[in-house]
């Protein structure tokens, strides 16, 4: 009985320390909860639940067709220079990766608004980026667009970029929804780093449902 109870003391004091600073350091992590990104009057958290999207394939996309999904939106010019060009390579090298990987987000659909009406042209950018067209969309839709909402009360889609002058926030931006297809995420893809972020939260999401399935 001494024996076991100096086992148990040096297992405390060898692992006490350890598991402490890592509630400090991760705990956050493990407990936060993304946060409905919404203005809404009423205080109701905004979804989408009508559109009509064409992808590059011709077929219609709606909203019975992404929900069940995580849904990552974000917008790419079809004269886009080459900085652009980057941002889609970016996606595909932190994003795409990680959803195609072995993490387990076979339920993550990546959708990129592109401004050309001409669906073989859309086809053309998933060819050279190289991608899966099941998983990642390249749409068009001459009247919806995701970013046109109200978010951290101002619309992405109508206000002028201070960043880049000559353009609107929406252009540099990234939602991530949810399987309701309520916005949890708005991040800011001209810095590297936010691609990363937008990897964590995607994770926070994923366990978000996976303990609601323990609770049902």
């Amino acid at each position: 009985m001494k024996r076991f109870k100096k086992i148990l003391m040096m297992v405390l004091v060898i692992f006490g320390p350890i598991s402490f600073f890592y509630f400090l350091s991760r705990g956050e992590y493990h407990f936060k909860k993304l946060p409905y990104l919404s203005d809404d009057k009423n205080g109701k958290p905004a979804s989408y639940d009508s559109f009509a999207l064409t992808d590059q394939f011709g077929q219609t996309l709606t909203p019975d067709s992404l929900k069940g999904h995580l849904v990552v939106v974000n917008y790419m010019d079809k004269g886009c220079p080459y900085d652009c060009k980057m941002d889609g390579q970016m996606m595909k090298l932190v994003v795409y990766k990680e959803i195609t990987g072995a993490s387990g987000f076979r339920d993550v659909i990546l959708i990129t608004e592109v401004n050309d009406s001409v669906a073989a042209n859309r086809k053309r950018i998933q060819e050279s980026l190289d991608v899966d067209g099941k998983r990642w969309k390249f749409v068009y839709s001459k009247e919806f667009s995701f970013f046109n909402t109200m978010i951290n009360k101002s619309n992405p889609y109508t206000t002028d970029d201070k960043k880049y002058k000559d353009g609107k926030v929406y252009q540099r931006s990234m939602l991530l929804l949810d399987k309701e297809l309520k916005i949890r995420g708005f991040i800011d893809n001209s810095a590297n780093i936010e691609f990363k972020r937008l990897n964590e939260e995607m994770r926070l999401l994923k366990k978000e449902y996976a303990k609601s399935k323990k609770v049902l």
